[in-house]
């Protein structure tokens, strides 16, 4: 898989996101996502220390953290939010890493058509058994905000994924 590739998935995915409006309920939540990587760099006194800057390049096997983050731009406050949030073929969920302070947070493994806890999510085998799913089968994240967010409110959910 070409390096091009990959950056063009995830420029993509940045570009059609960030600072998308959507309604939400007599409010409109603007959605910002932002893509970042960790990296271990020397401080002053020689400590190594974890920094996050900006993915300008990523490889199989990085791992990338998406944080979304949300403000109610309406007069209103907006209650019953949901946040969905794709996860791209060219990357693996990171198990564990998604979260939302106050959030239901569910999966999806069919696209976005059913979301639901791991623990409900069920793959048909091509011999037409069962079996429980795993990160790697995840292809949606949605997270169901509990309380409304009052006019000027923000706050952000988030992930982490692995470039395949």
């Amino acid at each position: 898989m070409s390096h091009f590739r990959i950056l063009s998935a995830l420029f993509f995915m940045l570009t059609f996101l960030v600072g998308m409006p959507v309604l939400a309920d007599g409010g409109a939540i603007e959605l910002k996502m932002i893509a970042e990587k960790e990296i271990k760099i020397k401080d002053e006194n020689g400590k190594t220390i974890v920094k996050r800057v900006a993915p300008t390049r990523v490889l199989p096997g990085d791992e990338v953290i998406y944080i979304l983050r949300y403000v109610n731009n309406g007069k209103e406050e907006a209650a019953d939010v949901v946040i969905n949030n794709p996860i791209q073929q060219d990357l693996l969920y990171t198990a564990d890493s998604a979260y939302g302070q106050d959030a239901e947070i569910r999966f999806s493994i069919d696209g976005g058509k059913k979301f639901d806890a791991p623990e409900n999510l069920l793959v048909k085998m091509s011999d037409g058994t069962e079996r429980p799913a795993i990160e790697s089968d995840y292809t949606n994240i949605r997270w169901i905000l509990n309380n409304p967010v009052a006019p000027k409110g923000s706050g952000q959910v988030g992930y982490r994924v692995r470039v395949k």
